[in-house]
């Protein structure tokens, strides 16, 4: 018998980054000089960054963003994305809850044409939980690729991965499904609930990535 080589080639990927127009505003500061990012990123062997400002795709960014690495002829690419605010009932408690999607960049003149339909809520007023499956809905109907990782964090008002393993009807009843589950291993007790979550996710029987941002 032949014997079969794996090659396994590790990639360096930020798949939650905020630009200075991000919505949430309190990066603006630091981020506004956007070449300092890329040329850090390109030095630490970046290959792939997706910009997901709250709710809101930046065009304007990812536009920026595409011509400082062609400049500078940066070997990585950048990928259109959203961080969605939603609002969660549990126990009688209102949570927070935030949803990363990451798009092919073959589908932005579908998104750019239809933007404020896909996305009309924002962050001050954050919308109902449930219009979220109504969301995936649209993006299927427009034949428009995406991943979906959740951004629970034990910080504030947001859910935690623990909340996987609560009973939260109007949850089961609107999520379609996660692509990958986020990670951060500065935290051990948001490892632990990732562990949680990868346990009771309704795609555990199928192998789920746990991926890196640095919401940043």
């Amino acid at each position: 018998l032949s014997k079969i080589r794996y090659i396994v080639e590790w990639k360096k990927i930020d798949l939650h980054h905020h630009t200075f127009r991000d919505k949430e505003g309190t990066r603006q500061k630091d981020l506004k000089c956007y070449q300092k990012i890329l040329q850090h990123f390109n030095e630490n062997d970046g290959t792939l960054l997706a910009i997901t400002d709250h709710d809101k795709i930046s065009f304007d960014s990812l536009k920026e963003y595409r011509e400082e690495i062609e400049e500078r002829k940066y070997n990585m690419s950048v990928l259109p994305g959203i961080e969605l605010s939603y609002r969660i009932s549990l126990n009688e408690k209102k949570k927070d809850c935030d949803i990363i999607l990451i798009f092919n960049p073959k589908d932005e003149p579908e998104l750019t044409k239809n933007h404020d339909e896909f996305f009309p809520q924002n962050y001050e007023s954050k919308t109902d939980f449930a219009n979220y499956k109504k969301l995936c809905y649209s993006l299927v109907d427009y034949k428009i690729d995406f991943l979906a990782i959740p951004h629970f964090n034990k910080a504030c008002n947001n859910l935690d991965y623990e909340f996987f393993n609560k009973d939260s009807k109007e949850y089961h009843n609107n999520i379609i499904h996660f692509d990958a589950l986020e990670g951060k291993n500065a935290f051990e007790n948001h490892k632990n609930a990732i562990k949680k979550a990868l346990s009771s996710n309704e795609n555990k029987k199928n192998y789920i990535p746990i991926v890196m941002g640095t919401d940043a």
